[in-house]
């Protein structure tokens, strides 16, 4: 589902089989592959679906657990821990986590089908609600002020410097 370059030159993948291989792999840049975590071998990869993952600013793996709606990370030696990402005193849960990422003040960033959230500390900073399309992927511009959203009708901006700012349609068909 996702490829990421890891800090020592290897790509981390994550797959969701429908088998119990689903999970971490790793891809050496000679194309070795091994896996890191898979459902065969951890129970608590059951039902995560792995999905887009990122590393944060330093070099830790954090993946979209798309089946439970939570992100988690993975270490190189296969250890698998859920994250806390906090709505007020309530642990955040919706369905359908896509996308991570991390801006260069270590900001996790969290992409679902409906909402798009800017997580600081482990607690929601801010959230924004997507409606219109269904959306899969984003990354940011090149300083991090926003981010690009790619829905199934067009490409959508959020300006993520103003934390009132809504969709901004710059590619694709209008509705």
């Amino acid at each position: 589902q996702d490829i990421q370059m890891a800090p020592d030159g290897n790509f981390w993948i994550t797959t969701r089989f429908a088998s119990a291989n689903h999970g971490i792999w790793k891809m050496t840049p000679d194309y070795t592959l091994s896996k890191i975590a898979v459902v065969a071998d951890d129970a608590d990869l059951t039902d995560t679906h792995p999905w887009g993952a990122a590393f944060d600013n330093s070099g830790n793996y954090y993946f979209a657990a798309k089946g439970k709606g939570k992100v988690m990370t993975c270490s190189a030696d296969g250890t698998v821990e859920l994250v806390s990402v906090k709505k007020g005193d309530a642990e955040y849960n919706t369905a359908n986590l896509m996308r991570l990422d991390f801006d260069d003040s270590n900001n996790m960033y969290a992409q679902y089908r409906t909402r798009f959230i800017k997580v600081k500390n482990g607690v929601i900073e801010n959230e924004w609600v997507l409606s219109g399309d269904t959306y899969d992927w984003f990354c940011f511009n090149s300083d991090k002020t926003k981010a690009l959203l790619f829905g199934y009708t067009g490409i959508f901006e959020i300006d993520l410097t103003n934390t009132s700012s809504t969709l901004v349609r710059v590619a694709g068909k209008s509705a």
